[in-house]
């Protein structure tokens, strides 16, 4: 099968299907289904197709409202999931066999529910999301909410005999895993990102030498990049027309006026065309861990934060004109 898109990938999910999705950067196989939508056969299938071991996805605020607490360092994993305590729902009767686990997976599910419907330790494993937007497990979890489903999904390890997690061009060699659609991991991460830019954007005006912008800033992930939209005009009035700038933050071209590099000249060039054509807006990432004392030319910006943003300016248009190129 070939990507969906996402609108087909949220059906599928919302009825129960069984998908293969993988990071934005094709690393991470995993077999996925909507945690609400579980039943004994779908977690069969999942148990099938993936790694054996299936995990329960959620948010932390989730696992903090549910008191379900991290394990011990050493166990952590680093595939952008954090397993917390494993649980069986109260109400699950045979809560080993894979009904009562579905059972539990539902209950756990349901944004609704209270620590007194659940009891630790259990037969489900949960983790929690963590880590870029990127990374399969946090695309999972939000292909279920664009499946209009709660933030929870059921995950398994795409493995090759050694153990180690397969990408997803490798998982695709396998005549079963190659039947499942794939869920088109770029298009849920710029989802998620435009989500979380309207959610938890800092927004305020900045004037500048050129003129004036508006600008709204974003921190991808616990630790992840910080990216700003300075936005000049009304891009939305004709998002075809519109002037974008692409840029990686250069503290010594940007800031001191490093004659060594042109980053600098390239930021203000691009504030002057902006200004010029009376509307546009400049995706400015500043990577965490940059380098102050290296140039950042030639540096790419992540596509999906920069069509996140986008979207979050009221620039779908233009995001999904970009998606498509």
């Amino acid at each position: 099968m070939t990507e969906l898109s996402l609108d087909a990938a949220a059906e599928q999910i919302a009825a129960g299907e069984t998908m293969l999705i993988a990071g934005v950067d094709g690393g991470g196989a995993t077999v996925v289904a909507a945690g609400a939508r579980i039943d004994a056969a779908g977690l069969r299938r999942v148990h099938e197709l993936g790694g054996d071991l299936a995990v329960l996805a959620i948010c932390d605020s989730h696992a903090a409202r549910l008191g379900l607490v991290e394990l011990p360092a050493p166990t952590r994993q680093r595939d952008g999931i954090v397993p917390v305590m494993a649980v069986d729902a109260v109400a699950a009767s045979h809560a080993w066999s894979l009904s009562g686990r579905a059972r539990t997976i539902r209950v756990v599910s349901d944004p609704d529910c209270g620590r007194a419907a659940i009891v630790a330790p259990g037969h489900v494993h949960c983790g929690v999301v963590a880590g870029a937007e990127g990374a399969a497990p946090a695309l999972a979890v939000e292909l279920a909410r664009a499946a209009g489903c709660p933030p929870a999904a059921v995950l398994s390890a795409v493995l090759d005999p050694t153990g180690c997690q397969l990408d997803l061009e490798q998982a695709r060699r396998d005549p079963w895993l190659r039947r499942l659609s794939v869920a088109p991991a770029l298009e849920l991460c710029t989802r998620a990102v435009s989500r979380e830019l309207q959610e938890s954007a800092i927004a305020c005006a900045m004037p500048t030498r050129e003129g004036d912008f508006r600008a709204l800033a974003y921190r991808s992930g616990a630790e992840g990049e910080t990216v700003f939209a300075l936005i000049h005009g009304n891009p939305a009035d004709d998002p075809t027309a519109t002037v974008v700038h692409t840029h990686v933050a250069c503290v010594l071209g940007d800031t001191f006026g490093s004659l060594l590099c042109d980053c600098g000249e390239r930021l203000r060039r691009a504030t002057r065309e902006i200004v010029e054509a009376g509307s546009g807006l400049i995706v400015y990432v500043k990577p965490t861990h940059a380098d102050p004392f290296k140039c950042t030319a030639g540096s790419t910006v992540d596509r999906s934060l920069a069509l996140g943003l986008l979207r979050g300016t009221g620039l779908a248009a233009l995001a999904d004109a970009r998606l498509a190129a």
